[in-house]
């Protein structure tokens, strides 16, 4: 759930609060900080990180979501919210996997949701120094990884309206939108045919993507502004030397072959594996235009 590094920073916070009382100089603070990243590390060498014996909600988490059996998982889960019963990334796993359909997840991300608005002005992060910022600040990942799932769980239950205002919550959040929800928006504007926001935000961009070009393609496919949509095509094709392949390969039905040399940790932009990417993570847009790739093929011919 977490990156090495936000773990890191986790247990190097922890242990300041631990052991920096009645310190006063930057010094001895830099001093005790270059002790915990020496043990860290040696740590780390030692084959520590590997989770022998779990301490922290965190080590559980880890474990429930490497366990091999549901009743494992559960376990470390409950164990997990037994040490912190407000820890946002437990909460999550937790309103998704006792989920039986989509709505009852819904509900209880809802939930999870009231309770991080309340931690962040808890800890102060609902001020304007903090807003714009979300994500770049350790401790309200959590709850941006909590809103992404609820976009996506709204997505998925077709409800696009409300996936849409969680889209503008984000990115008022994370200005840097480290997470890529433009492409979400910008999917989810066409799959509403919201033409004026859409070309807003497309103007505003400081440089043309795949995925957005791609997006405002279909979107003004959808409401038969063929001309414009023909336009982003060309800019597409410019941006994207594999545009033709990809119309093709759709076409043709065997992304499949493409999809197998992607390297799992990321995909190449402007390449067939950026479109590849968006078709997987933007299926709701092509619910919505379920003549686009014909058209687009014959385009591309």
């Amino acid at each position: 759930m977490k990156n090495d590094f936000e773990k890191f920073h986790k247990e190097a916070q922890k242990y300041l609060d631990e052991n920096a009382k009645g310190t006063e100089s930057e010094e001895e603070l830099k001093k005790l900080l270059d002790r915990f990243v020496k043990d860290y590390n040696a740590g780390i060498k030692a084959g520590a990180n590997i989770i022998s014996e779990p301490k922290t909600a965190d080590d559980y988490l880890e474990l429930a979501s490497e366990a091999p059996t549901r009743q494992k998982e559960q376990y470390y889960l409950a164990k997990a919210l037994e040490l912190e019963p407000e820890n946002l990334d437990a909460l999550l796993y937790d309103a998704v996997s006792r989920s039986g359909n989509i709505e009852e997840e819904l509900v209880n991300l809802r939930k999870v949701i009231a309770i991080g608005e309340e931690q962040m002005k808890k800890q102060g992060y609902d001020d304007e120094e903090s807003i714009g910022d979300y994500w770049l600040i350790f401790q309200t990942r959590p709850y941006m990884r909590v809103l992404g799932q609820y976009l996506e769980s709204l997505l998925t239950a077709g409800k696009y309206r409300e996936g849409l205002k969680i889209c503008r919550k984000m990115l008022h959040l994370c200005e840097g939108d480290n997470l890529g929800i433009r492409y979400t928006y910008v999917a989810t504007l066409a799959a509403l045919e919201e033409v004026k926001e859409a070309e807003e935000f497309f103007e505003k961009q400081e440089y043309e993507e795949s995925m957005i070009l791609l997006a405002m393609m279909i979107l003004y496919y959808k409401v038969d502004d063929l001309s414009k949509a023909k336009e982003m095509y060309q800019r597409l094709k410019k941006r994207n030397p594999d545009t033709k392949k990809f119309f093709k390969a759709v076409h043709k039905g065997n992304l499949e072959k493409y999809e197998e040399k992607m390297n799992e940790y990321g995909y190449r932009p402007n390449t067939i594996e950026e479109l590849l990417v968006f078709v997987k993570e933007q299926s709701h847009l092509l619910f919505t235009a379920p003549a686009f790739f014909n058209w687009a093929y014959r385009l591309s011919k």
